[in-house]
């Protein structure tokens, strides 16, 4: 009875506490989430953050190879890339069909040079705890480096370093297991939509230009590279006259300049590379690749402005990204996300962008749905795309996006690797110190009038390449303004 008694109590308590409860939440102030919520007083007294813009010195290495050389004294720490000015877009000037002979020689790098084996180099870069790798894009090989600053432990990676770029092993056996499980890897890749609808669109967006292959090359042309292949590569591509150097981190000029006069002292100076042609333009097209999947990966666009390197350029590049990002972004801001899979629902992201290279780049939007969907999707996406260039970006989406940049571009700066990663796409493409510390002011200075005229000289949908991988072909005639050439 009394523990009858003592449930009944408090059974009462918790309600009176719960009626009590939800009139003081009634009575409270509602919050207005239409507008912006209030700043925490903690954070009024937070003073706005200044961070100085890193100074970029250049000099060259005995040799005449272009230096950028960083001074960071936060960490112990020493960033070095080699880039040489030549990757996959000239694997036929090797041979014909070497395809995938700069990605298979920057692998081989990393697997042996001089008196150490493939075992005994790997060894030695542990027992350093240094980074060392190697890779290969269209355009250019790199090596990369990143090592305490402590002498034995960095002058120890950097004979690791001039090692690779003199003495490469290049083991047969070696070869011939790596190749063994790029193959297999491409195999793979082959059961990936999304890869094969890359490769059909850039063969497709190419043609006969040296861009239009993967840089791993594919499954046929891979199992005909020799050791005499990366050799000649080597010879040929991984010179002096064909280098530039980066350097960032704790260390002084002089130590810089001596590290990289090192580095040149161990390549020959040999020839630099040709420079390649331009690409001609692609007729649009819609290319269907089969494939047993219940979901259809779907690229499509043209060809687009190469590297920026004038501060014209520049301009247009930042007025387009901006157009971009309010168009195409990744964010739920962007009008494509907000359209086709927020309101829609015909997709779980859809992304634009451009891609810069040497010669020529391509703008790219990409996305997956539903096979029943894809010309729906298609054609949703189209619609927003010729809105937007017909009647231009709104002021509200400039100013959102406008911030957006300005506070991002900061993380650029924001770690040895990001500055070292910025310092080196300048000196691969000999941009100036104004690509990066002038892209706040070209933020801020940028019109609507300057972002529109950016997105309607860029994107061009009458000239879209559209590829299709899934089960079913969608019927695309309707969807294009101009004729289709289907295949």
């Amino acid at each position: 009875m009394t523990q009858r008694l003592s449930s009944l109590w408090l059974s009462l308590l918790i309600s009176i506490m719960g009626t009590a409860h939800a009139n003081e939440h009634q009575n409270a102030e509602r919050i207005d989430f239409s507008k912006p919520l209030p700043v925490l007083d903690s954070l009024k007294q937070v003073q706005e953050k200044q961070f100085t813009l890193p100074k970029f010195e250049r000099f060259t290495t005995d040799g005449g190879i272009p230096v950028i050389f960083t001074q960071l004294d936060g960490l112990p720490m020493v960033d070095i890339s080699v880039d040489f000015q030549a990757g996959s877009a000239f694997d036929r000037q090797v041979r014909t069909d070497a395809l995938g002979v700069a990605n298979m020689t920057a692998n081989l790098l990393t697997k042996g040079a001089g008196e150490l084996d493939e075992e005994a180099f790997l060894l030695a870069k542990d027992r350093l705890g240094i980074h060392l790798n190697a890779g290969a894009t269209k355009d250019t090989l790199g090596i990369s480096l990143r090592s305490l600053n402590q002498n034995k432990t960095l002058y120890d990676a950097l004979s690791l370093l001039q090692k690779m770029l003199s003495q490469p092993n290049f083991d047969a056996s070696t070869l011939e297991r790596e190749k063994s499980e790029l193959i297999s890897s491409l195999k793979q890749h082959e059961q990936n939509p999304s890869y094969l609808a890359a490769r059909a669109y850039q063969q497709a967006l190419y043609q006969d230009h040296p861009y239009a292959t993967l840089t791993t090359g594919d499954i046929q042309t891979v199992k005909t590279l020799s050791v005499n292949d990366i050799r000649n590569f080597r010879d040929k591509f991984l010179v002096a006259q064909n280098a530039v150097i980066t350097i960032t981190g704790n260390l002084s000029q002089a130590e810089a300049k001596n590290i990289a006069n090192q580095i040149g002292a161990s390549l020959p100076s040999g020839q630099k590379a040709p420079m390649l042609p331009s690409p001609t333009k692609a007729t649009a097209k819609h290319i269907h690749v089969p494939h047993d999947s219940t979901q259809t990966s779907i690229i499509m666009g043209h060809l687009a402005p190469k590297v920026a390197r004038t501060q014209a350029d520049f301009l247009q590049k930042t007025h387009f990204s901006l157009a971009n990002t309010a168009l195409a972004g990744g964010s739920f801001n962007a009008r494509l996300m907000d359209e086709i899979r927020e309101k829609r629902g015909y997709t779980y992201g859809i992304y634009g962008r451009n891609v810069a290279m040497n010669v020529a780049g391509h703008y790219q939007i990409s996305f997956s749905t539903n096979a029943s969907q894809a010309k729906d999707a298609i054609k949703a996406t189209r619609a927003v795309i010729d809105d937007a260039i017909t009647n231009g970006i709104l002021s509200d989406e400039l100013n959102l996006v406008a911030n957006q940049h300005t506070y991002q571009h900061p993380m650029s700066f924001a770690s040895n690797a990001s500055i070292h990663a910025l310092a080196t796409t300048m000196n691969i493409h000999g941009l100036p110190d104004i690509y990066a510390n002038g892209e706040i002011d070209r933020i801020k200075q940028a019109s609507l009038d300057d972002v529109n005229q950016a997105l309607r000289q860029t994107i061009h949908p009458d000239d879209f390449i559209i590829v299709t991988v899934g089960q079913d072909k969608p019927d695309l005639s309707d969807v294009l303004k101009t004729n289709l050439n289907n295949q």
